[in-house]
């Protein structure tokens, strides 16, 4: 990967919304959530498969042409149609936040569809953007399945059932 890191992006942020839109798929809302922020968002996948679009987390200095986290979420809400939802599900929040992209589904390379549509989605950002082609289409394969075998999963964990509000006995021997 020393390849990657060397090369940059002239509009990063026009990469951004493009790769935000390729990894992704849009569903009905409240139907698959995409974490935000956190080690399973998608600037975080992101800044692993093409680190010179992204703004180092030092926050030393300010690159035009990189793109940085806050930024990237603003950008993909307002340009992409990416909606927020707010969660409290511990085994989302734990590695994600209370705030998730709603109505959007992370493609899982592991199903054959998916991994067709991002197979013709890395051939169209090399395309797009020529210094993408420095990633490998095994290391941004490999990036997803690795995002998907830890995000997808935390998806379809059982909820926690509401605890009512009160106990109501049921016969009139409990209450007496």
């Amino acid at each position: 990967m020393a390849g990657v890191t060397a090369v940059g992006i002239k509009d990063a942020r026009t990469f951004a919304m493009a790769f935000a839109t390729s990894v992704t798929e849009s569903t009905p809302e409240g139907e698959s959530f995409v974490a935000r922020n956190g080690k399973e968002s998608l600037y975080t996948l992101m800044s692993t498969v093409f680190p010179p679009a992204c703004q180092t987390d030092l926050k030393r200095h300010r690159y035009r042409s990189k793109i940085a986290r806050a930024e990237f979420n603003k950008l993909v809400e307002a340009s992409c149609g990416f909606k927020l939802a707010r969660n409290r599900r511990k085994q989302l929040t734990s590695v994600a936040g209370t705030w998730l992209w709603c109505g959007r589904r992370l493609l899982d390379p592991a199903q054959p569809d998916d991994r067709a549509k991002l197979e013709r989605e890395y051939d169209r950002l090399c395309s797009s953007f020529p210094p993408f082609a420095t990633c490998p289409k095994d290391h941004f394969m490999s990036c997803l399945t690795e995002l998907a075998a830890s995000w997808l999963p935390r998806l379809e964990m059982p909820r926690r059932p509401a605890a009512s509000l009160r106990s109501v006995p049921t016969d009139a021997a409990a209450v007496a």
